[in-house]
């Protein structure tokens, strides 16, 4: 004898079928959820890392006073710190070698003006005694004395110049 029995599955169907909408929910909010965590992760990456190519080209452009805005203590704070302090480092040089050209450029025109002196007098005597302004031996030896002191003074300023030249190119 075969024995048949009939349940009704309306319950067990009822109850799969909110387990399976469930597991969808739950499925598509877990996707959701990973996508907007992998979103706030690379864009908590790829912000810092967009800002220091900004502040890079604003630098290269002449922007010294640019600098990243550093948050916390991670990698990335780290790079940013590293990075600003470059900047700084890079803008105190820059200064001291603006300072540097600002110095040598005076001192080329204190040069320039002292030995101008001395040969515009040289060439002043030279043109009177040319012109004949002076007559007799010992106006004539006064004036050769006089091309002769300024003559020094020039030498003397060239070789404080040859001095200042070794000197700035240090030891080799």
């Amino acid at each position: 004898y075969k024995l048949y029995l009939l349940f009704n599955l309306d319950n067990q169907n009822k109850t799969l079928q909110i387990v399976s909408n469930s597991l969808i929910a739950t499925g598509s909010a877990l996707v959701l959820l990973v996508a907007l965590v992998t979103l706030l992760v690379v864009r908590q990456v790829v912000r810092p890392v967009k800002e220091a190519a900004k502040t890079a080209e604003a630098l290269a452009s002449g922007d010294l006073g640019k600098r990243m805005d550093v948050h916390g203590e991670d990698e990335i704070a780290r790079l940013g710190s590293a990075f600003n302090e470059m900047a700084n480092s890079l803008q105190l040089q820059i200064n001291r070698l603006e300072n540097l050209s600002n110095v040598q450029q005076r001192f080329v025109g204190d040069v320039t003006h002292e030995l101008r002196t001395p040969l515009t007098a040289i060439r002043g005597f030279a043109e009177l005694h040319r012109q004949g302004a002076v007559s007799g031996e010992e106006q004539t030896k006064e004036l050769v004395a006089r091309i002769e002191r300024e003559s020094m003074r020039m030498s003397a300023l060239v070789e404080d110049l040859l001095v200042l030249a070794r000197m700035d190119q240090g030891p080799k």
